[in-house]
């Protein structure tokens, strides 16, 4: 009999066991002895378990699945023969070098075509999935955050898949005022400049950019300009634009007419200074300013567009129409000036041109709440309501800060007699704006028919504070405090109803009071 076994190898797997059934049938055959060996596939950094009293799961896993790969293949070998002599070997150290060098020096080495490996080994001690790409748990397909509606390979690698389901719809994020980041702005590189009056000036206007930090930047600004009076105007715009920003118009309305001091052609200044004018409901003078500005720059269409808004609200139709003709004849593509020419051509009855503006407004910038606001209206007009009710919900979801859209919607809402959804989109309006006159008092007669005094007199008194010459709400604030039992009170605002100028509501105004009058 030969000295040199058969050396057969083998790691549990079907192919490596049929590997050692041949080399049994081998040994019997030649007559020699049968040495199987097995090696534990280690990760790298892994070290074999010696006693210690940390075992490392996956690596227990391993030296356990060597060891009944070796009892599993002497069990199959033996039933080749009773007679083969069969011996097993633990071996260590690199499996497929190990394997080779215990097979150097036998009268053969067998193994298998392939073996099951350290994965198999992995997938038993629960450590890892069935599925053998490696990618799709460590650099795994997600949304972004910056653009939610793709998905891209994530190519920060981590050792364990996120729990979460990274395909999931994620919303998209539009920055409004409400969310936009809201502090401190700070340097970032170099982290300190030169403690110049200039570097101040620069570091203030970087407080009120984007509105951050209006409250610490605007005085620091004003104090920067006061000790550098610079020779240009923009810094004396960004104090103004802050200024509108922060609400104190007549600060800004100053504040604009400085800038145009240093520059009395600069554009960016008549605009603004127009519309802190508008803002402030003077509406001639900010007219002038925004003309002003198609002289300075004539081939700028927002110049015109913003003529053609104020001469809308100046009821000026032909001079509106041909500034914003002048502003889409500049800009196609500038979705404000159709918007304002839809209004124009809606206040003259010519409601199937304002559609096809409204929506020519829309097809360029889809989530122009306003002009889904106006389509709607146009769109009640021409009878068409369920295509309405779809644009004005469109609208007072793109736009939830537009209190007219949402007054419009509750009046089509109560006119319909969906009098509950009606009231929501009035609370809405006058959450958007606390002094919409219109909207409290429409939300008071909400409240009075259902029954709810004091609700509908709390709204009856914010309207009239918001427009003390509103005859309806002077008339609806009365006739409630008359309910209540307050004569007084009730007499005061119905005498201010009696100089309506409606006759319907002068009318009924007298007839209240003569009736307060004659109660003993």
């Amino acid at each position: 009999m030969s000295a040199k076994p058969i050396v057969a190898a083998t790691d549990g797997s079907e192919e490596s066991l049929r590997a050692v059934d041949w080399a049994a049938r081998e040994a019997v055959l030649r007559g020699v002895a049968l040495r199987i060996v097995s090696a534990a596939t280690l990760l790298p950094r892994m070290m074999e378990d010696h006693g210690g009293p940390h075992i490392g799961v996956v690596t227990d896993a391993l030296t356990q699945e060597r060891d009944v790969a070796l009892t599993a293949a002497a069990e199959r070998a033996t039933k080749v023969s009773a007679d083969l002599l069969v011996d097993t070997d633990h071996l260590t150290g690199a499996p497929a070098l190990a394997v080779a060098e215990a097979g150097s020096g036998a009268l053969m080495l067998v193994v298998g075509s392939r073996g099951a490996g350290a994965f198999t080994a992995l997938v038993a001690a629960k450590k890892h999935t069935t599925e053998p790409g490696c990618v799709g748990c460590h650099m795994p397909l997600r949304r972004p955050d910056e653009v939610v509606h793709i998905v891209k390979t994530d190519h920060y690698i981590q050792r364990t898949k996120p729990a979460a389901d990274l395909l999931a719809d994620t919303p998209e994020r539009h920055e409004t005022p409400a969310n936009s980041y809201r502090g401190k702005v700070e340097l970032y590189y170099p982290k300190k400049l030169p403690a110049t009056p200039e570097n101040e000036m620069y570091l203030a206007i970087a407080q009120i950019r984007d509105r951050s930090n209006l409250e610490e930047g605007i005085p620091r600004l004003a104090a920067a300009l006061a000790a550098v009076q610079p020779k240009t105007p923009e810094p004396y715009l960004d104090l103004a634009t802050a200024y509108q920003a922060s609400g104190q118009l007549d600060r800004a309305i100053a504040m604009y007419r400085e800038t145009l001091r240093v520059d009395p052609r600069y554009s960016a200044a008549l605009l603004g200074l127009g519309s802190a004018l508008r803002q402030a409901g003077q509406l001639s003078p900010a007219a002038d300013a925004f003309e002003q500005a198609t002289h300075a720059a004539p081939d700028n269409p927002k110049a015109w567009n913003e003529l053609g808004q104020v001469d809308i609200d100046l009821g000026r139709a032909p001079q509106a129409l041909e500034a914003l003709k002048k502003s889409i004849a500049l800009a196609p593509e500038m979705p404000q000036p159709h918007n304002g020419l839809g209004i124009v051509m809606a206040q003259s009855g010519n409601f199937p041109a304002a559609e096809a503006e409204f929506r020519e407004a829309i097809r360029i910038l889809p989530s122009y709440g306003e002009a889904h606001g106006n389509l709607a209206g146009v769109l009640d007009f021409e009878h068409d309501l369920k295509q309405a009710l779809y644009e004005f919900d469109l609208a007072v979801r793109i736009s939830p800060e537009d209190a007219n859209t949402h007054f419009n919607y509750g009046a089509v809402l109560s006119r319909e007699k969906r009098f509950d959804e009606a009231g929501a989109q009035m609370q809405a309006a006058v959450r958007a704006n606390p002094n919409f006159a219109e909207a409290h008092e429409m939300l008071g007669r909400f409240y009075e028919q259902k029954g709810q005094t004091d609700d509908a007199l709390r709204e009856y008194e914010a309207a009239v504070r918001a427009r003390p010459d509103m005859s309806q709400a002077q008339l609806d604030l009365g006739a409630v405090l008359a309910k209540k039992g307050d004569i007084v009170g009730a007499t005061e605002h119905l005498r201010q109803a009696a100089g309506a100028p409606d006759p319907r509501l002068r009318q009924i105004a007298l007839q209240l009071l003569e009736q307060l009058t004659a109660k003993p």
